[in-house]
């Protein structure tokens, strides 16, 4: 029983030798491609919330955003903000915390470390709003455009509809700009 004890330790610990042998290849272009694909992006944007009466007081969003790469059409991650809009001349906002994500649906021109040179996309994004006045669930669906214009940085624009639970006028059409920067 000791010998077969042994001889199938001796196996085992033979096995990754065995699988580590061979020849693995892989072209220059290959290589160059893998090493310019980022896998993480940090974004900024700002957004208007059905327009009021005027610009100036209709509800705003600022959020920055964090995306891991899981493959090459799917970005997802934390967002963080502030959300606001005016009642009566008093400005009212609230931070906001959630998680969402974007699905590439096609992308033009090969382009550096982000998806490509002109990228079209659906995104998703439930958040959490804090102030007592606004506090509540929010989702929120779109789709919007990205455009490249370095080898990291894209800026896109997109349009969405967003509906928060509570009485803060934070439902509606959504029209968001933004930029992101891919790293790492």
């Amino acid at each position: 029983m000791l010998v077969g004890l042994l001889v199938s330790v001796g196996v085992w610990l033979a096995l990754p030798v065995y699988a580590l042998e061979g020849t693995a290849t892989i072209g220059a272009q290959d290589l160059y491609n893998l090493s310019q694909r980022k896998t993480y992006r940090l974004g900024l944007r700002l957004s208007g919330i059905s327009p009021a009466s005027s610009l100036i007081t209709s509800p705003y969003d600022f959020t920055v955003e964090f995306d891991a790469k899981l493959n090459e059409n799917l970005d997802v991650g934390p967002r963080g903000g502030i959300s606001g809009y005016q009642t009566g001349g008093v400005a009212v906002s609230a931070m906001k915390f959630g998680f969402g994500g974007r699905l590439y649906l096609t992308y033009w021109g090969e382009h550096g470390s982000t998806h490509g040179f002109f990228n079209a996309y659906v995104d998703a994004e439930l958040d959490y709003y804090s102030a007592a006045n606004i506090s509540g669930i929010g989702a929120y669906g779109g789709v919007g455009l990205e455009l490249a214009f370095g080898p990291n940085a894209t800026g896109y624009g997109a349009i969405a509809y967003q509906t928060v639970s509570g009485t803060a006028p934070l439902d509606g059409i959504v029209v968001q700009l933004g930029t992101r920067l891919a790293f790492i």
